[in-house]
């Protein structure tokens, strides 16, 4: 069965394979060096574990001889390398609806958590930035590279437009040659930060998508919902809750009520089959938060208000004190003493 912190789709191995196989590498053998077999990527519902993944992109690195394979995957990503995310994305009216489907359909894409958009309150910054992925992918650099870039070329692409970030901060550390990465992004590039993350304007979320169709833009909607109900058909009961939590929570809906009504549920059915499964809805809820916090504190550009908001606490003052009874400090305690 497939882990919810560790999986990513088939489409995104296929694209990463066709850019390995343009550069010079053999497709057997970079198989071999995932792990995978080519029987693995026959089943387009197929999820492939990170850990293969980031594999994948090590391999692909050595054989093509491109250390900046993750740049070039970037560059090459087309609508069915995001699988249903990329169809939908295309059919938005501007670039800020397509990124707001990033948090309802990323799990095809990666299933490791949630990605955040946030606009800061002086309204001169917005932050696009990555889900913390599963420890065995964490440091592969063709992994960081292809986030970034897939990112920032998918949104030209489908605006039509050479949009360019304000900064880019990257997770691992600098190469010896940063050109690839400034002529890439066509702007300031920061290495060795706690996440990867694009800062832009906000003015850029209200770029037209070139083949912006609301008539299309629905029958996609519902495409890109089958595909996932279906990708994720066989995930036990507490997995899917833990999806529907890291969708939900940022918005303030992480009750149990609402979780039980997005999967067709009464809460006492949820909650006597969550049972079953030897969990609990608060157990679950407490066991994501407190995955997730950490990370989030260690991003020095998030602030207490932020985190609070993206974690479903209504008041700041409420995330402080369950911080306490978690980690025995406050959060801005455990920042100084363990983020710097």
């Amino acid at each position: 069965m497939p882990q919810l912190s560790g999986t990513t789709s088939v489409a995104y191995v296929l694209t990463l394979l066709a850019v390995a196989e343009r550069h010079g590498a053999a497709r057997t053998s970079l198989l071999q060096a995932a792990g995978l077999a080519a029987e693995d990527l026959h089943n387009p519902l197929a999820r492939i574990a990170m850990r293969a993944l980031a594999r994948l992109f090590d391999a692909a690195a050595v054989q093509t001889g491109l250390p900046h394979i993750g740049l070039a995957f970037g560059q090459a990503v087309r609508p069915a390398s995001f699988s249903g995310l990329g169809f939908v994305a295309m059919t938005c009216a501007n670039l800020g609806e397509a990124i707001a489907l990033i948090p309802r359909f990323g799990r095809l894409v990666f299933d490791t958590g949630r990605h955040e958009v946030l606009v800061e309150q002086d309204g001169q910054q917005a932050r696009l930035g990555e889900p913390p992925l599963p420890t065995e992918a964490a440091g592969c650099v063709g992994l960081d590279d292809a986030v970034l870039a897939g990112w920032v070329s998918y949104g030209r692409w489908i605006c039509g437009c050479d949009a360019r970030p304000l900064r880019v901060e990257v997770r691992h550390a600098a190469p010896a040659d940063v050109r690839p990465y400034t002529e890439l992004f066509g702007c300031p590039v920061l290495f060795g930060m706690p996440a990867n993350t694009l800062i832009f304007s906000p003015a850029l979320l209200q770029l037209p998508v070139r083949d912006a169709d609301p008539h299309l833009h629905r029958a996609m909607l519902q495409a890109a919902q089958a595909q996932l109900d279906r990708a994720f058909a066989g995930l036990s009961l507490q997995h899917r809750v833990r999806m529907l939590l890291t969708e939900l929570l940022p918005q303030g809906e992480g009750r149990l009520e609402q979780v039980a009504a997005r999967l067709h549920l009464a809460p006492r059915t949820l909650q006597r089959r969550l049972a079953s499964e030897g969990t609990s809805f608060s157990q679950l809820l407490d066991a994501l938060r407190r995955e997730l916090v950490a990370r989030y504190l260690c991003d020095a550009q998030m602030s207490l208000s932020d985190i609070a908001l993206l974690l479903g606490f209504a008041e700041q003052s409420s995330f402080s004190h369950a911080f306490r009874d978690w980690q025995g400090c406050t959060p801005q305690e455990y920042r100084q003493r363990h983020c710097r």
